[in-house]
Protein backbone atom coordinates (compact mmCIF):
# COMPACT_ATOMS: atom_id res chain seq x y z
CA UNK A 1 0.00 0.00 0.00
CA UNK A 2 2.49 2.53 0.88
CA UNK A 3 4.33 2.49 -2.50
CA UNK A 4 1.41 1.73 -4.54
CA UNK A 5 -1.40 4.34 -3.54
CA UNK A 6 -1.42 8.06 -4.02
CA UNK A 7 -1.78 8.53 -0.37
CA UNK A 8 -2.09 12.50 -1.34
CA UNK A 9 -5.59 11.98 -3.34
CA UNK A 10 -6.91 9.59 0.09
CA UNK A 11 -9.24 10.77 2.47
CA UNK A 12 -9.78 8.95 5.60
CA UNK A 13 -12.81 9.42 7.46
CA UNK A 14 -14.64 7.29 10.38
CA UNK A 15 -18.21 6.14 10.70
CA UNK A 16 -17.63 5.69 14.40
CA UNK A 17 -15.68 6.93 17.27
CA UNK A 18 -15.97 6.23 21.16
CA UNK A 19 -15.91 8.89 23.24
CA UNK A 20 -12.25 8.81 24.40
CA UNK A 21 -9.50 11.04 23.45
CA UNK A 22 -7.71 9.95 20.75
CA UNK A 23 -4.75 8.73 22.43
CA UNK A 24 -7.12 6.23 24.74
CA UNK A 25 -6.04 2.67 23.41
CA UNK A 26 -10.42 1.97 22.59
CA UNK A 27 -9.97 4.89 20.17
CA UNK A 28 -10.83 3.79 16.57
CA UNK A 29 -8.73 6.70 15.39
CA UNK A 30 -5.40 5.28 17.39
CA UNK A 31 -5.82 1.97 16.00
CA UNK A 32 -6.23 3.32 12.83
CA UNK A 33 -3.43 5.18 13.13
CA UNK A 34 -1.46 2.50 15.03
CA UNK A 35 -2.28 -0.33 12.59
CA UNK A 36 -1.82 1.53 9.29
CA UNK A 37 -1.89 5.76 8.90
CA UNK A 38 1.52 5.50 11.16
CA UNK A 39 2.98 3.52 8.55
CA UNK A 40 2.07 5.80 5.27
CA UNK A 41 2.25 9.17 3.32
CA UNK A 42 -0.58 10.66 3.92
CA UNK A 43 -0.82 14.10 4.94
CA UNK A 44 -1.93 14.50 8.05
CA UNK A 45 -4.81 17.13 6.81
CA UNK A 46 -6.54 14.44 4.61
CA UNK A 47 -7.14 12.38 8.25
CA UNK A 48 -10.22 13.20 9.30
CA UNK A 49 -11.14 11.93 13.01
CA UNK A 50 -13.99 12.52 14.98
CA UNK A 51 -13.60 14.12 18.20
CA UNK A 52 -14.19 11.41 20.85
CA UNK A 53 -13.59 13.63 23.54
CA UNK A 54 -15.70 16.78 22.50
CA UNK A 55 -19.65 16.69 23.61
CA UNK A 56 -20.81 13.77 21.18
CA UNK A 57 -24.17 15.95 19.98
CA UNK A 58 -21.78 18.76 19.43
CA UNK A 59 -19.16 16.31 18.17
CA UNK A 60 -21.53 14.54 15.78
CA UNK A 61 -23.07 17.92 13.90
CA UNK A 62 -19.36 18.79 13.74
CA UNK A 63 -18.71 15.79 11.71
CA UNK A 64 -21.52 15.87 9.24
CA UNK A 65 -20.53 19.25 8.65
CA UNK A 66 -16.90 18.03 8.05
CA UNK A 67 -18.20 15.17 5.97
CA UNK A 68 -20.22 17.77 3.70
CA UNK A 69 -17.53 19.90 3.54
CA UNK A 70 -14.70 17.23 2.49
CA UNK A 71 -17.07 14.87 0.34
CA UNK A 72 -19.08 17.71 -1.70
CA UNK A 73 -22.01 17.78 -3.64
CA UNK A 74 -21.42 14.04 -5.18
CA UNK A 75 -21.34 12.31 -1.28
CA UNK A 76 -19.78 9.42 -2.66
CA UNK A 77 -17.10 6.99 -1.39
CA UNK A 78 -14.88 5.12 -3.38
CA UNK A 79 -14.78 2.24 -0.32
CA UNK A 80 -16.09 1.74 2.74
CA UNK A 81 -13.88 -0.87 5.79
CA UNK A 82 -16.66 -2.14 7.63
CA UNK A 83 -16.07 -4.27 10.72
CA UNK A 84 -18.67 -6.27 12.63
CA UNK A 85 -19.31 -7.43 15.86
CA UNK A 86 -20.96 -10.72 17.32
CA UNK A 87 -24.57 -8.95 17.62
CA UNK A 88 -24.34 -7.90 14.08
CA UNK A 89 -23.55 -3.99 15.10
CA UNK A 90 -21.22 -2.09 12.39
CA UNK A 91 -20.02 1.22 12.22
CA UNK A 92 -22.90 1.66 15.65
CA UNK A 93 -25.35 0.84 13.77
CA UNK A 94 -28.02 -2.10 14.09
CA UNK A 95 -29.30 -4.24 11.77
CA UNK A 96 -32.21 -2.97 10.28
CA UNK A 97 -31.89 0.26 12.61
CA UNK A 98 -33.36 3.31 10.59
CA UNK A 99 -29.28 5.13 11.05
CA UNK A 100 -28.11 2.36 7.98
CA UNK A 101 -30.22 4.27 5.71
CA UNK A 102 -27.83 7.27 6.44
CA UNK A 103 -24.46 5.91 5.92
CA UNK A 104 -25.59 4.45 2.59
CA UNK A 105 -26.75 7.70 1.07
CA UNK A 106 -23.19 8.28 0.55
CA UNK A 107 -23.33 5.74 -2.61
CA UNK A 108 -20.38 3.69 -2.02
CA UNK A 109 -18.82 1.91 -5.29
CA UNK A 110 -17.43 -1.41 -3.42
CA UNK A 111 -18.23 -2.62 0.64
CA UNK A 112 -15.63 -4.41 2.13
CA UNK A 113 -17.22 -6.69 5.16
CA UNK A 114 -15.31 -8.24 7.87
CA UNK A 115 -17.47 -10.42 9.06
CA UNK A 116 -16.98 -12.82 12.36
CA UNK A 117 -19.99 -14.03 13.64
CA UNK A 118 -20.37 -17.21 15.76
CA UNK A 119 -24.49 -16.90 15.65
CA UNK A 120 -24.74 -15.26 11.98
CA UNK A 121 -26.68 -12.26 13.17
CA UNK A 122 -24.58 -10.00 11.42
CA UNK A 123 -26.12 -11.26 8.11
CA UNK A 124 -28.92 -8.97 8.69
CA UNK A 125 -26.60 -6.80 7.52
CA UNK A 126 -26.17 -8.16 3.58
CA UNK A 127 -30.63 -8.79 3.86
CA UNK A 128 -30.76 -5.59 4.23
CA UNK A 129 -28.46 -3.70 1.00
CA UNK A 130 -30.06 -7.21 -0.73
CA UNK A 131 -33.26 -4.97 -0.40
CA UNK A 132 -32.24 -1.89 -1.40
CA UNK A 133 -32.57 -1.40 -4.82
CA UNK A 134 -29.85 0.73 -5.32
CA UNK A 135 -27.36 -0.99 -3.54
CA UNK A 136 -28.66 -4.95 -4.04
CA UNK A 137 -25.72 -5.12 -6.91
CA UNK A 138 -23.17 -3.61 -5.23
CA UNK A 139 -19.59 -5.89 -5.25
CA UNK A 140 -19.24 -6.94 -2.15
CA UNK A 141 -15.91 -8.73 -0.37
CA UNK A 142 -16.66 -10.81 2.28
CA UNK A 143 -12.81 -11.00 4.55
CA UNK A 144 -13.88 -13.74 7.07
CA UNK A 145 -11.78 -15.02 10.06
CA UNK A 146 -13.03 -18.33 8.95
CA UNK A 147 -14.32 -20.61 6.30
CA UNK A 148 -17.84 -20.65 5.03
CA UNK A 149 -20.31 -23.08 4.12
CA UNK A 150 -22.58 -22.35 0.41
CA UNK A 151 -25.60 -21.82 2.58
CA UNK A 152 -23.15 -18.87 4.06
CA UNK A 153 -22.18 -18.02 1.28
CA UNK A 154 -25.62 -17.50 -0.74
CA UNK A 155 -26.76 -15.69 2.59
CA UNK A 156 -23.95 -12.88 2.10
CA UNK A 157 -23.62 -12.73 -2.06
CA UNK A 158 -25.18 -9.39 -3.16
CA UNK A 159 -23.46 -8.28 -6.57
CA UNK A 160 -20.02 -9.11 -7.61
CA UNK A 161 -19.24 -10.93 -4.47
CA UNK A 162 -15.66 -12.75 -3.09
CA UNK A 163 -15.12 -14.52 -0.49
CA UNK A 164 -11.62 -13.89 1.20
CA UNK A 165 -10.59 -16.16 4.27
CA UNK A 166 -8.13 -14.11 6.33
CA UNK A 167 -5.67 -16.88 6.77
CA UNK A 168 -4.72 -17.95 3.40
CA UNK A 169 -5.26 -14.60 1.69
CA UNK A 170 -2.02 -12.28 1.71
CA UNK A 171 -2.52 -8.39 1.82
CA UNK A 172 -1.66 -7.89 -1.04
CA UNK A 173 -4.38 -10.36 -2.78
CA UNK A 174 -7.45 -8.43 -0.73
CA UNK A 175 -5.26 -4.87 -2.12
CA UNK A 176 -5.44 -6.31 -5.66
CA UNK A 177 -8.71 -7.49 -5.35
CA UNK A 178 -10.16 -3.81 -4.07
CA UNK A 179 -8.50 -2.19 -7.01
CA UNK A 180 -9.51 -4.50 -10.00
CA UNK A 181 -13.09 -3.83 -7.84
CA UNK A 182 -13.38 -0.06 -8.11
CA UNK A 183 -11.43 -0.14 -11.38
CA UNK A 184 -14.05 -2.21 -13.39
CA UNK A 185 -17.34 -0.27 -11.05
CA UNK A 186 -16.01 3.18 -12.31
CA UNK A 187 -15.17 1.62 -16.18
CA UNK A 188 -19.21 0.45 -16.03
CA UNK A 189 -20.10 3.72 -14.79
CA UNK A 190 -18.33 5.43 -17.42
CA UNK A 191 -19.64 3.84 -20.22
CA UNK A 192 -23.60 3.78 -18.85
CA UNK A 193 -24.13 6.90 -20.44
CA UNK A 194 -23.13 6.05 -23.93
CA UNK A 195 -24.78 2.97 -23.87
CA UNK A 196 -27.80 4.52 -23.26
CA UNK A 197 -27.17 7.13 -25.72
CA UNK A 198 -26.75 3.96 -28.02
CA UNK A 199 -30.39 2.74 -27.33
CA UNK A 200 -31.98 6.03 -27.66
CA UNK A 201 -30.53 6.24 -30.90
Amino acid sequence: FARRVDWARVQVLWGDERCVPPSDPRSNYRMAREALLDWVPIPPSNIHRIRGEDDPPESAAAYERLLRDVMGEDRRLDLILLGMGNDGHTASLFPRQAALDECFKFQPQLVVLDIGLPDGDGFNVVDWLRQQEHLANLPLVVYSGRDLDPRERRSLTLGPTHFLTKTRVQPQQLEALILTLLRNSRQMEEASPIASADRIS
